[in-house]
């Protein structure tokens, strides 16, 4: 079995010293990989202020290949994967407000305790379950569409990803959305995809799911076909040994991905996926306990930054 470290693939978090050696060193695309705390430091920081704006004032065009560029700079990922990164509009599935964060390689927090997850994650998700033009595909949580859209061009006209998401609300606004995205190999099943009863007629080569859950439902591994690929974020075995609180949960968590041969067996975890790092008066950025009223202070933070850079109103 495949067993990596989020450190393996995104990087380390980095101390405010070490931040700025490799932003001098390597640039702030790749120095940052554009994580908002990060960039944020950046941005107050007078020698590095310069290079962090003259990201924001990019256009969209250039900020797409920032992003491949980014993802790249960290891992070895294939060039299909990095090109649908490359060519996935972002700004058109960002949540209200939050269009100038669209290329960051980073968690984009939203509304109701919502996040979108990292394109390197997304990257890596696509890596792991071997996502192929043709692919039958399922979704399971419907998020704001980002992981979906890159799905959906690695699998191509000849594939097919099928979104299933049980609130009629997120699953209007991610029919928007992809639509202004132009997938036509996308479609949206509203489904709860948790119920004891959940079954679907199609059986999916590739299973992706957003949501985090305590083991595989069976309900599930009925859907998948033989030698089909799932991919689930699980909790990691420190926190499968005790009772967590509800805020806890994300805290610590692995991506594991299962191959259906005969029995369900892992075939890749990838460990150590916490949440966006929180800035704090100690120097080395430690991760906060509690974290979404921390990165959403942040992220305002950032945004009111870069506002004042572009000149844009809220």
């Amino acid at each position: 079995m495949i067993l990596e470290t989020r450190d393996d693939v995104a990087g380390p978090i980095l101390s405010r010293q070490a931040l700025h050696l490799e932003v001098s060193k390597d640039g702030f695309v790749r120095g940052t990989r554009l994580i908002p705390v990060h960039v944020l430091y950046c941005l107050e920081n007078l020698q590095l202020r310069p290079e962090a704006a003259s990201y924001f004032l990019s256009p969209l065009e250039r900020l797409r290949s920032h992003l491949a560029a980014a993802v790249a700079s960290r891992f070895a990922f294939p060039p299909g994967i990095l090109a649908s990164i490359a060519t996935t509009f972002r700004e058109q599935i960002a949540p209200a407000g939050l269009v100038e964060l669209a290329y960051l390689n980073s968690v984009v927090v939203s509304g109701g305790l919502n996040a979108s997850m990292s394109p390197w994650l997304i990257g890596y998700a696509a890596l792991r379950l071997g996502i192929k033009s043709g692919a039958n595909v399922a979704v399971l949580g419907g998020g704001n569409g980002y992981s979906t859209a890159v799905f959906a061009t690695l699998a191509g006209p000849a594939g097919l990803v099928t979104v299933y998401e049980v609130d009629r609300t997120v699953a209007l606004q991610l029919s928007s959305r992809l639509t202004k995205l132009q997938t036509a190999n996308v479609r949206v099943a509203r489904q709860d995809v948790m119920a004891y009863n959940f079954d679907t007629a199609e059986q999916y080569d590739v299973m992706f799911a957003t949501l985090s859950v305590k083991k595989i439902p069976k309900t599930w591994l009925r859907l998948l076909r033989p030698n089909g690929i799932i991919g689930a974020f699980l909790p990691s075995e420190a926190q499968a040994s005790r009772q967590c609180l509800k805020h806890e949960w994300w805290q610590d968590v692995r991506f594991v991905v299962f191959e259906k041969k005969g029995n369900i067996r892992p075939v890749s975890s990838l460990t150590g996926l916490y949440n966006p790092p929180m800035r704090n008066q100690r120097e080395s950025l430690p991760i906060s306990r509690h974290w979404y009223p921390d990165a959403l202070r942040i992220q305002n933070d950032l945004i009111s930054e870069v506002r004042k850079i572009t000149g844009r109103l809220p």
